[in-house]
């Protein structure tokens, strides 16, 4: 076999220069949060002020004061912006450094007895999935096709060395992307694990980003006091990322979890949950178990969460008043308790009792989604895929038995 002949370094370097030399390729560059650049870049434009302005500290008086005069000028405009950001830089680093702490201490408890552990769990949703996916091979037709979506949640248990993701996955019409979903999620997880009212754990953490529909909501909130008064832990903590610094575990595994899906054909819900299953670091379930948790903790607790869009950190502590919860913008702020019971339960010895949630189930798909998905997914998907189907409405020509529903009821 003929071998390649590759050029020399010198002689590729020549050639470009020759050819190319108008094409640059810039440095790596991370990305950068908006208030982040906006705090940095007024320190670049001060040094840009001192540099022009030719600014020495053994310059005169005069000259000195010339400086300050039109550094003034140049940034009174913009102080406000500029201390807003720095407020959010030292935010960010704060929770940062919770979230470490936390993390470190549930890896370092693991060997201890239930109720003596910290525990640590980083949650956060996946970029959304899609079943038929055709990323092995493209036919052209189906770039302008509608699949069903497929939603991924990802659990890390900061006790586990190596990391583990427990991805729950879900289909479009099995349910919705809310706080009750992550609620379920969570708590799933935590029955999963053995941790409950005969096992109560010391300290209960969540980390979360900054999304409101889906993490920071009074629901989830409200799951922190729930989890005290139920006897699952002492403690209960969730603590959300500032908005632009909200990188974790879960990214990290969830690039693990689609190595396989993003270069294979997937046709059904079976395939997509077995590719997301090829990494030993990665457990993922088809999961359906929806409760209602929102229309429980009504019935107990006050909707209203004060301080939820500022607040950072939301802490339930069975020893400095079970009833409240305890809001904090970052780690080191002053802490406001906001009682969050009732009065009619507060005062109740038997309503913990009575606190389980209900079962929902999802709305389903749409009949035009149905017929969409068969007559242009259809007649791609191979022989081994196809089920029969019959239509039950002329109308709408929907098909119970389309062709992507094959194993769906698998088990979990």
């Amino acid at each position: 076999m003929h071998r390649l002949h590759l050029p020399g370094f010198t002689t590729f370097r020549a050639f470009w220069k020759d050819h190319y030399n108008h094409v640059i390729v810039p440095r790596p560059r991370e990305d950068i949060c908006n208030a982040c650049f906006q705090f940095a870049n007024a320190f670049r434009h001060r040094k840009r002020i001192r540099e022009e302005a030719g600014y020495d500290s053994d310059d005169s008086d005069e000259s000195n004061n010339s400086f300050r005069s039109e550094l003034f000028e140049a940034t009174e405009a913009a102080e406000d912006a500029i201390t807003a950001a720095a407020l959010h830089v030292e935010m960010a680093r704060k929770q940062r450094e919770l979230t470490n702490e936390k993390r470190q201490a549930a890896l370092d408890d693991r060997n201890l007895a239930i109720n003596e552990r910290r525990l640590c769990y980083v949650g956060d949703y996946a970029q959304n999935g899609y079943i038929p996916s055709l990323c092995g091979e493209q036919p052209g037709d189906t770039h302008c096709f509608s699949p069903l979506n497929a939603y991924t949640f990802g659990l890390v248990n900061c006790s586990l060395e190596p990391k583990k993701l427990f991805a729950y996955t879900f289909f479009e019409g099995d349910g919705k992307k809310d706080a009750n979903s992550v609620v379920s999620y969570l708590q799933h997880r935590l029955d999963q694990e053995k941790i409950g009212p005969n096992a109560t754990a010391k300290e209960l953490n969540f980390v979360f980003d900054n999304c409101g529909g889906q993490n920071k909501n009074k629901t989830v909130m409200r799951y922190l006091l729930w989890l005290v008064a139920m006897k699952y832990t002492r403690v209960a903590r969730a603590m959300f990322l500032v908005k632009g610094h909200t990188k974790n575990d879960c990214d990290r595994l969830f690039n693990v979890l689609k190595i396989n899906a993003r270069k294979s054909n997937l046709w059904t819900p079976r395939d997509l949950i077995d590719s997301y299953n090829q990494n030993d670091n990665v457990c993922c379930q088809y999961f359906i178990e929806f409760y209602d948790w929102d229309s429980l903790f009504d019935r107990y607790m006050k909707k209203a969460v004060p301080q939820i869009q500022k607040g950072h950190v939301f802490t339930c502590d069975v020893d400095d008043k079970p009833h409240a919860l305890w809001t904090q913008q970052c780690d080191g702020a002053e802490k406001v308790c906001n009682e969050m019971m009732l009065p009619q339960c507060e005062k109740s010895c038997d309503w913990v009792h009575e606190m389980t949630p209900e079962g929902t189930n999802g709305d389903g798909l749409s009949d035009i989604k149905w017929l969409e998905l068969h007559s242009k997914w259809g007649k791609f998907a191979p022989a081994d895929k196809q089920l029969q189907h019959r239509k039950t409405s002329a109308a709408v020509m929907k098909l119970t038995e389309p062709f992507f529903q094959q194993n769906r009821n698998f088990e979990t």
